[in-house]
């Protein structure tokens, strides 16, 4: 089981100011074994992340200050073919990928 941490903000709600921020944790546990470790989800290796998968959003969310996972994220790890092609297909179905969306 990994923690994660997240920023909590506390508002007031007459006002809609911050009255506090500070830092929480909780738990998300581990994919199945035979799951990608990243995102949770059954794909290649050589294939990306799924970026709309929870696990993914979460963790990666985690892990890099408090930014949500794009699917430049989730291909980062892909060979140059596999990048060119995920973003056609990506792009063709709406997603502005280059715009960091993750669906259409």
């Amino acid at each position: 089981m990994t923690q994660l941490p997240f920023k909590r903000q506390t508002v007031d709600m007459e006002t809609g100011k911050v009255t506090a921020t500070d830092t929480v944790s909780f738990n998300i546990l581990p994919p199945p074994a035979d799951t990608c470790q990243e995102c949770g989800v059954k794909h290649d290796p050589a294939q990306p992340h799924n970026a709309q998968s929870l696990h993914y959003q979460y963790s990666f969310y985690a892990k890099n200050d408090g930014r949500w996972p794009t699917w430049i994220d989730a291909m980062a790890h892909c060979s140059e073919e596999v990048r060119e092609h995920w973003t056609a297909e990506l792009t063709r179905l709406g997603v502005d990928v280059a715009g960091g969306k993750i669906a259409p």
